[in-house]
C-alpha cells in the first residue's frame, strides 16, 4: 500500500515537472523593442510615411503584423518579396525595408492601429491568408490565434511587442 502511495505521489510530480517544463515554452523569452522613425510619437496624419524600427535581445525569426483601424491584420513580415525574417540580436531592424515595395502610408479608414511583432525560434510559421500583389499578406485570423499559434509552435523562445498609433485625417 505504502509503496502504490509512493509510486503515485512520484508519477505526480513527474507530471507536474512535465508542465512546468512545457509551461516554461509559453513564457516570452525574447524580449523586443520597438519605435518609428520619429521616436514613439503615436498620432500620425493622413499621407505621413511611418516606418519603424525593432530591435531583438537575441536571434529569432520575426514575424511583423499591422493591424489598421478597422482591424484587418495585414502580414509585413515576411512577406513574398521578402521571405528572410532570421534576425541576429542586437542589430536594427527597418520595416519596411529600405529595398521593400511598399511602404506605410497614413490613409482612411482613421483610428487605432498597431503594429505587432513576433519572435520565436520556429522558420516555419504560416499564417492563413490571401497575398496582395505587393507581396504582403492579407490574414484571416486574428491576433490572439496569431498569438496563440506563435506561443505553441515556438520550439523554447518566443516573444511579442506592439506599437500603437492613431491615424487622422489630414492637416
Amino acid at each position: 500500500m505504502r509503496s502504490s502511495l509512493i509510486s503515485a505521489v512520484l508519477a505526480g510530480l513527474f507530471l507536474l515537472s512535465t508542465t512546468v517544463c512545457a509551461g516554461k515554452k509559453l513564457t516570452q523569452t525574447i524580449h523586443i523593442e520597438i519605435t518609428s522613425h520619429l521616436g514613439d510619437q503615436q498620432v500620425f496624419q493622413q499621407n505621413d510615411i511611418i516606418s519603424f524600427l525593432l530591435s531583438l535581445d537575441k536571434a529569432a525569426y520575426v514575424y511583423v503584423i499591422y493591424q489598421d483601424a478597422s482591424r484587418q491584420l495585414t502580414q509585413i513580415v515576411p512577406n513574398k518579396l521578402q521571405p528572410v525574417n532570421f534576425y541576429r540580436a542586437g542589430v536594427f531592424i527597418a520595416v519596411p525595408a529600405e529595398n521593400s515595395a511598399f511602404q506605410f502610408i497614413i490613409q482612411p479608414p482613421f483610428g487605432k492601429e498597431t503594429l505587432w511583432v513576433f519572435a520565436t525560434d520556429n522558420a516555419s510559421l504560416v499564417f492563413p491568408g490571401k497575398n496582395r500583389p505587393n507581396g504582403l499578406k492579407l490574414l484571416k485570423a486574428d491576433i490572439n490565434s496569431i498569438r496563440t499559434q506563435v506561443q505553441q509552435h515556438s520550439k523554447e523562445r518566443w516573444g511579442e511587442a506592439h506599437f500603437d498609433l492613431t491615424s487622422q485625417e489630414g492637416r
